[in-house]
């Protein structure tokens, strides 16, 4: 699926394709949500949820690489240098 065809669909259908078809690669918790970065067909998706309740708040939709400057700093990459 293209980015742009991800975009169209409702956030209902977005949920449900992240759910299926995406692969969790990082989380990252913020004052109020966690946050959970899934790939999917080259682009990037956010689903935020409560940090309080656990309850789906929305969904973010990535397509700029500066976009996932929030979780380069977890990346380790020491093992690439020995």
């Amino acid at each position: 699926m293209k980015f742009e065809e991800f975009k169209e669909l409702s956030q209902e259908e977005q949920h449900k394709v992240v759910s299926n078809k995406g692969v969790m690669l990082r989380e990252r918790i913020t004052k109020s949500f966690m946050v959970f970065l899934y790939g999917l067909d080259g682009f990037y998706i956010e689903l935020f949820f409560h940090k309080a309740s656990g309850v789906f708040a929305k969904l973010k939709p990535l397509n700029n690489v500066d976009e996932l400057s929030p979780y380069l700093d977890d990346i380790d990459l020491s093992m690439l240098f020995t």
